[in-house]
C-alpha cells in the first residue's frame, strides 16, 4: 500500500492540471459511496502507527502520507465534512503526533552528555502596554477620543490591540473584556482613516513634489 500512497500524495500529483480529475476520483473511491471505505483506510492507517515503539524518520514520512491523504479525503469529499465519523479519526492522528513527540523528547533525555537535554521555553509575545505612544495612547478607554488626533496620526508605532490570552491584558476581568472589545472595535472603525492619513504625511512635507500646488 505505500507505493500507492506515495503516488496519491505526490506533490506534481496533487498538482498537476492534467491529472486533477483523475485523482479526484481515486479520492472518490477512497471515500466511498457510505464513508465506510474512508474510515476502513483511515483506521487501517492509524493502527499501524498506533504500534510503533520507537518513531524513526521513516515512520514520521509514512505518517505525513497518511495525513495528506486524510486531508485530500476531507478536501475532495464536501459529505466528509458533514459525517461524524472522521472526527474521532482525527483526534486519533493527532494523539498518536503527540505520543510520538514524546517518545522523541524521551529519547533525547535520556541520551549521555549535556549536548542531549532537552529544554522547553514558552515564549510569549506581550504586546507594550498602552501609554506613551502618543497623546490619544492612554490606559483607561474613556479617556480615548474615537477618532484619532494629529499626534496619533503621525505615530510610527502601532495602537495597542489586546490579545485574545487575557494573561497578556493591561487590565483583567469583565473590565479587561470591555476594554479590548473597545480598542478592537475602534481599530476596525477609524484604522484605516488613521493609517490612510499618515500615507499622505509626504505631501504635506513636499507638497510641490507630490503636485499639491501647481505652478502659477
Amino acid at each position: 500500500m505505500l507505493p500507492f500512497l506515495e503516488i496519491i500524495t505526490f506533490p506534481n500529483v496533487l498538482e498537476s492540471l492534467v491529472l486533477e480529475q483523475a485523482v479526484g476520483k481515486i479520492y472518490n473511491v477512497l471515500f466511498g459511496n457510505t464513508e465506510r471505505r474512508g474510515i476502513a483506510l483511515l483506521g487501517f492507517l492509524i493502527n499501524v502507527f498506533s504500534n510503533r515503539e520507537q518513531p524513526t524518520t521513516e515512520t514520521l514520512n509514512h505518517f505525513e502520507l497518511s495525513l495528506v491523504v486524510y486531508w485530500q479525503i476531507i478536501k475532495l469529499n464536501s459529505l466528509a465534512f458533514t459525517h461524524e465519523p472522521f472526527e474521532p479519526v482525527a483526534m486519533r492522528f493527532a494523539e498518536i503526533f503527540k505520543d510520538f513527540i514524546r517518545k522523541t523528547l524521551w529519547t533525547f533525555s535520556k541520551s549521555p552528555g549535556p549536548t542531549w537535554n532537552v529544554y522547553f521555553t514558552i515564549l510569549t509575545l506581550t504586546a507594550q502596554p498602552p501609554g506613551g505612544r502618543h497623546d490619544n495612547d492612554s490606559t483607561d478607554i474613556c479617556d480615548v477620543q474615537i477618532m484619532p488626533t494629529f499626534e496619533e496620526i503621525l505615530s510610527p508605532q502601532s495602537e495597542y490591540l489586546p490579545a485574545k490570552d487575557p494573561r497578556q491584558w493591561h487590565i483583567g476581568g469583565a473590565t479587561g473584556v470591555l476594554n479590548r472589545n473597545f480598542r478592537l472595535l475602534r481599530e476596525n472603525t477609524v484604522g484605516q482613516l488613521r493609517d490612510s492619513i499618515y500615507g499622505k504625511k509626504g505631501e504635506w512635507v513636499h507638497p510641490r513634489k507630490f503636485g499639491a500646488i501647481s505652478e502659477s
